[in-house]
């Protein structure tokens, strides 16, 4: 995915319940038929004449790339038209090829609807799709944290502050060693504009991303280039249980401590628990943080955290109900009446 800087978007907890969510379904119906298309496109389901792997085969000197790369780019472009999100898919990969590989996967257009990622320590290379519900949870979430932000400042110079405080997307996180070719792309990451690698990451997992946490965790910590000070992660797999649990990871003393919490059950039922804390200084370093705001912290409740992920899942039933009427031929009914004697098959 390109690297991109977002900043807040004026959406409060408070006024969600008066938010529609066509908003996030729909624009207007002008813009439906590009708005369709943008969807099933993200979603690996363009109706584009080419197929990616047919544009990466017309590229100049695909035909020279090494045959394991070939076949990687052959399985990864094949996956995007043919399997609805969300995945995670690993490949063995040496690290000679990844620059190479990347650069395919954009010139092909794979790497705008996709995150990737490398651990170098393992020889695995990494492709990743969110769900629309994955996506609409990472933006939701964001929009709480910003306007509890916001909250929290209460003087020009604390308003100056939390001004400042981004989210850089997926941006590459990189090894801090630079010989290494081990990167991966949070989904989110928070951090002052002016420190952009001092701040706390967002993950949003599904099944098989699951068992890579630890060592996502261990790269963003102990090997990246960012000062990460948190990782959050919420899991969940929307298309096959109702079961939720938010993770963290903080580091001290060089080594990486964990949090579990499930806050919804299978049935999806609400888990009481501890609500998530994110202080000011995991955000920005003290230089880019007014004395007054040190000892400050944002929390999301358990029932916040559950709040977005059934709005997410709303906004995905409505968009799924959207595209059964649009996919549904209406049946013409008979005519009751006689046919006239003078019409070709009346009886």
């Amino acid at each position: 995915m390109p690297s991109s800087t977002h900043c807040r978007d004026d959406l409060s907890p408070k006024t969600k319940d008066q938010t529609s969510l066509d908003n996030h379904v729909t624009t207007g119906e002008k813009e439906s038929e590009e708005r369709d298309n943008t969807c099933l496109e993200t979603a690996g389901f363009s109706d584009t004449p080419k197929s990616p792997w047919d544009l990466y085969t017309e590229l100049a000197g695909a035909s020279n790339d090494p045959p394991a790369l070939r076949s990687i780019l052959k399985a990864i472009t094949a996956q995007h038209r043919a399997v609805e999100p969300p995945f995670w898919t690993e490949y063995q990969l040496d690290a000679c090829h990844v620059d190479l590989l990347r650069q395919r996967l954009e010139e092909c257009g794979v790497s705008e609807k996709a995150r990737s990622g490398y651990f170098s320590e393992l020889g695995i290379f990494v492709h990743e799709a969110h769900s629309y519900t994955h996506n609409i949870y990472a933006c939701q979430f964001s929009r709480y944290f910003f306007k509890k932000l916001d909250h929290l400042s209460s003087s020009p110079e604390e308003e100056a502050c939390v001004a400042h405080i981004v989210d850089s997307g997926s941006s590459d996180a990189k090894a801090k060693d630079s010989t290494n070719k081990g990167y991966h792309q949070p989904d989110n990451f928070y951090s002052n504009f002016f420190s952009i690698h001092h701040g706390f990451c967002l993950e949003i997992a599904c099944t098989q991303k699951r068992a890579r946490l630890n060592d996502l965790a261990e790269f963003y910590f102990l090997n990246s280039d960012r000062q990460t000070q948190v990782l959050v992660c919420i899991d969940f797999d929307a298309d096959h249980s109702k079961k939720a649990t938010f993770l963290t990871w903080r580091c001290s003393g060089g080594k990486l401590k964990a949090h579990v919490q499930d806050i919804r059950t299978e049935d999806g039922k609400l888990v009481p628990g501890d609500s998530l804390r994110i202080t000011m200084l995991e955000i920005a370093p003290p230089d880019r943080i007014p004395p007054s705001m040190h000892n400050m912290a944002i929390y999301f409740s358990v029932q916040e955290l559950v709040e977005i992920l059934e709005f997410a899942e709303s906004a995905r039933a409505k968009w799924d109900e959207i595209q059964r009427a649009k996919n549904t031929v209406p049946i013409v009914p008979k005519p009751t009446a006689a046919l006239p004697d003078d019409v070709e098959g009346a009886i």
